[in-house]
């Protein structure tokens, strides 16, 4: 079993947990679980952050459309000469661009970074006054990756509801060349799907013996199990298609087969047996 199968298997068996319990209940998880994660997506989508810019993008005017509030970093220098909590902030790599910063506090000098929007008069030697914020508006770290859980729980639902459980594969067979069934010889297997008004689904397959008698361009497949014989004719040249059904606990080799009156899936205990009773029926 592939880490692909695996998962896929995975996804199909969540979505039929949930459809056993109730038909509803898949697409109302899915909607919940979209919500969980839209909703606070939504809410800090819409909370302002300050914009992360340079001093040169604010001399250049090279700023976010709309943007208002600021997040600066710079080399801060009391201003003595000016009013009480004035400095002036220069760029750490252009000390002669700087800007003046007001505060209705006391704020550390020396390297710093601060938060704040424009407004007021600046000192001489600077090109802007800013307005700072006390405390400093903390950087925010989102958990985007905790908002995306519930919608990614939602996306294993609607991929485990288009690929049904257990979850059908392609395979490409074996590259040994096998034999075909001997006349009146039984092969074990299971079998899904419906014949006639009968049908089992693939998660309850029912166990079962194959026969097979050809013709010419006819294979009567017989398949007998616990509630009786039944015989399905198959047309060689017929779709068929070999797959892999992958289950959480495993994968067996299968059988993907429609004829006039039956839909089947069968799996078989060995790939040998898969391939051989595909070659059977042409």
């Amino acid at each position: 079993m592939t880490p692909i199968d695996l998962a896929l298997a995975g996804a199909g068996r969540t979505y039929a947990t949930l459809h056993r319990a109730a038909r509803w209940l898949p697409a109302v998880a899915v909607a919940g679980l979209f919500m969980l994660s839209l909703v606070p997506v939504l809410i800090v989508g819409s909370t302002k952050q300050p914009n992360d810019v340079s001093l040169k993008d604010l001399e250049t005017e090279n700023l976010p459309a709309g943007a208002s509030w600021f997040r600066l970093q710079g080399d801060l220098r009391e201003e003595p000469s000016a009013s009480p909590y004035t400095y002036t902030l220069h760029d750490l790599t252009d000390d002669t661009r700087a800007v003046t910063v007001v505060a209705a506090s006391p704020l550390p000098t020396g390297p710093i970074e601060i938060t704040g929007r424009q407004g007021g008069p600046s000192l001489r030697g600077t090109f802007l006054s800013i307005q700072a914020d006390v405390p400093t508006e903390p950087v925010r770290h989102d958990p985007w990756l905790l908002f995306a859980i519930p919608a990614v729980i939602a996306i294993v639902i609607v991929i485990g509801r288009l690929r049904g459980y257990p979850v059908k594969r392609r395979d490409g067979g074996s590259a040994t060349v096998v034999d075909q069934l001997h006349p009146g010889e039984r092969l074990p297997a299971t079998w899904g799907g419906w014949i006639s008004n009968e049908a089992h689904g693939l998660d309850a397959m029912s166990a079962c013996q194959l026969e097979v008698a050809c013709e010419a361009d006819v294979c009567v497949m017989t398949i007998t199990d616990v509630d009786g014989v039944r015989t399905v004719p198959h047309r060689r040249g017929s779709p068929k298609r070999r797959i892999r059904l992958c289950w959480t606990s495993g994968v067996r080799a299968g059988l993907d087969l429609h004829a006039p009156a039956a839909d089947l899936v069968l799996a078989f205990d060995s790939v040998a047996d898969r391939d051989r009773f595909a070659r059977s029926i042409g």
